[in-house]
């Protein structure tokens, strides 16, 4: 990483919080770690952050509009 990367949403399911560090959520929180010691932004969700099975929609569309300026009008 090197402090001009771009910001990162990462979600994971709870059935991917298992050990290891590749290709499940202490990856997420791994990089999410590395992001905030050089300051980039970088969101790590799981899927027990959110009541509805597909709630982490509304997040991930915001995040997209923050970083590429749309403003949900177009």
């Amino acid at each position: 990483l090197t402090d001009d990367d771009c910001p990162v949403f990462v979600y994971h399911r709870s059935r991917q919080d298992v050990p290891g560090d590749i290709h499940n959520a202490n990856f997420g929180r791994h990089l999410k770690n590395a992001m905030d010691e050089i300051g980039i932004e970088c969101t790590h969700k799981m899927d027990t952050d959110y009541e509805a099975p597909n709630g982490h929609f509304a997040d991930v569309f915001e995040f997209v509009k923050r970083h590429f300026g749309m403003d949900g009008d177009g």
